[in-house]
């Protein structure tokens, strides 16, 4: 198989996953659409806001930009042990990172929820949902390290088709 039917196989690969993520996420919005009323809607995604965003900044943002080229350039020069070494590092850092994050959250919740507009009984529901999701973001921004990795690998499938699932 030649580079370019490789590039174009990769990139259908992707982009299928991508357009299966996308229907399955406008499923979800109707889902949640039809089963909650809106001051519902409104608590969930107040709640879901906060660990979207360190997915988004650590997960697939700054992190992602950082670590990714140097673990290429690793591969590049035949140093995978190196290349692991590094990847075994940001792990576990970035691991550390989250856990602590994630309890700073839970423990801060109150003081997220409280300037909300909810009424008493909207911030309780609100402030046990955003600590349920919190640690969310760990297993996220992991997942998000190691699809860079397998995208360095030439393995594109899973990491297409994981946002899904």
């Amino acid at each position: 198989m030649t580079d370019e039917e490789k590039i174009t196989k990769r990139a259908a690969v992707v982009s299928l996953g991508t357009m299966t993520s996308r229907i399955l996420g406008l499923a979800r919005l109707m889902a949640i659409a039809t089963m909650l009323t809106s001051g519902m809607r409104d608590i969930f995604f107040f709640a879901f806001t906060i660990p979207n965003l360190f997915r988004r900044l650590l997960g697939e943002g700054a992190l992602s930009a950082a670590f990714i080229p140097v673990f290429n350039d690793y591969l590049a020069k035949k140093k995978k042990e190196e290349a692991f070494r590094v990847a075994n590092t940001t792990f576990h850092l970035l691991f550390l990172i989250l856990v602590l994050l994630t309890i700073i959250g839970i423990l801060i919740a109150p003081l997220i929820v409280h300037p909300t507009g909810f009424n008493a009984e909207g911030k309780i529901l609100t402030l046990g949902l955003l600590r349920a999701m919190l640690p969310f973001m760990i297993f996220i921004c992991l997942a998000a390290l190691m699809m860079g990795i397998l995208n360095s690998f030439g393995n594109f499938a899973v990491p297409a088709f994981a946002p899904p699932l």
